[in-house]
């Protein structure tokens, strides 16, 4: 016997009919910078897998739209996409919305209610922000990553098919240090840990961002930001990433008076910081410079002025530890860390 309507692909045996479903769609991803390339390569690697993911990143950087990305180009396309934030449910409610409940559990449960690993069955289950998983529930995603089975509050023991990418822009090893997360469930969801670079570091995205999504918000195809206009956007910082860049261009469309976006169409945050913000610390010859070259030179001289320490030169940087790691790889730099023998 079937739910009552909670998700048409399903019902109460776990039985579904991903046949019959259209495959999810496949979110457009847009940048041409290396490392974006190198990101969506190995998402498209990870999703022909089974793997667990964890996408690492500050908010803003298209979390999600990589996790839907990599359902829709795996073999449980057909099936549902479920997402949670963990950090968006209060804590004396979230146990119910992940594993279900029964009938008769606790007062106010008049009838059974599928959580989401039920809902995501033959599918995929995105947890959001799954650093504020409270740590009384964290044992019990644990068992249902490593014995594929669930316990509805006041139920018995139910086999799922769910694959899990979780996602978090906090740093999980001082929440582990800290004490509020488990280490042994961080390693069952980072099987692949993915790393989603900040806007800043990718500037050469910028321009075709812009351009997607303004075709994407303008009501006409020729519609057009002017050379000032980009220029401002490239330098600019984007602390809140692509969705900042999203919302300044949708702003921009919905009070332009023409088919070209000026300066002044900009919001003030840009047209005061966006021309040389960067001039007192990086000094670019007349010719042109790469933006790897000055990706490197400051990784290079970060790690000098800490003594080859790589966790002190990730703090100098303001990036995490192992994006660090990354491009010390990426670049084939190697530095000796400083013994003090004092």
């Amino acid at each position: 016997m079937c739910h009552e309507k909670h998700n048409t692909l399903e019902c109460e045996t776990g039985c579904h009919t991903r046949k019959n479903k259209p495959p999810s769609e496949v979110p457009t991803l847009v940048g041409r910078s290396d490392v974006f390339q190198a990101l969506l390569a190995v998402a498209r690697r990870v999703a022909g897998s089974e793997a667990t993911v964890l996408l690492q990143g500050e908010s803003g950087t298209g979390k999600e739209l990589i996790a839907r990305f990599i359902h829709g180009s795996s073999t449980r396309r057909h099936g549902p996409f479920v997402p949670l934030n963990c950090s968006a449910i209060p804590e004396n409610l979230l146990e119910s919305l992940l594993f279900g409940h029964c009938k008769g559990a606790f007062t106010g449960a008049v009838r059974d209610q599928p959580g989401k690993f039920e809902q995501a069955q033959g599918g995929t289950l995105f947890l959001d922000e799954i650093g504020d998983l409270p740590l009384n529930l964290q044992p019990r995603l644990l068992r249902a990553l490593q014995e594929r089975v669930i316990e509805p509050v006041g139920g018995t023991v139910k086999a799922v098919d769910v694959r899990v990418i979780s996602a978090t822009n906090c740093e999980l090893a001082q929440c582990i240090n800290q004490g509020v997360f488990r280490e042994d469930l961080y390693y069952r969801l980072a099987v692949v840990p993915l790393f989603l670079p900040p806007l800043r570091d990718r500037y050469e995205d910028i321009p075709p961002l812009a351009t997607h999504f303004l075709r994407k918000k303008a009501d006409c195809s020729d519609m057009e930001l002017s050379p000032c206009v980009m220029k401002k956007l490239i330098n600019y910082d984007w602390p809140g990433n692509v969705r900042e860049l999203e919302n300044v261009i949708e702003q921009m469309v919905i009070f332009s008076r023409g088919t070209t976006i000026y300066e002044s169409e900009l919001p003030a945050r840009l047209r005061l910081r966006g021309t040389g913000a960067r001039s007192e610390v990086v000094r670019l010859p007349e010719n042109g410079y790469s933006l790897d070259d000055i990706i490197k030179e400051a990784i290079s001289q970060a790690m000098i002025k800490c003594g080859g320490n790589q966790a002190r030169a990730a703090a100098f940087l303001q990036i995490p530890r192992h994006a660090l790691v990354y491009r010390l790889a990426k670049y084939g730099l190697q530095f000796t860390p400083k013994i003090d023998l004092k």
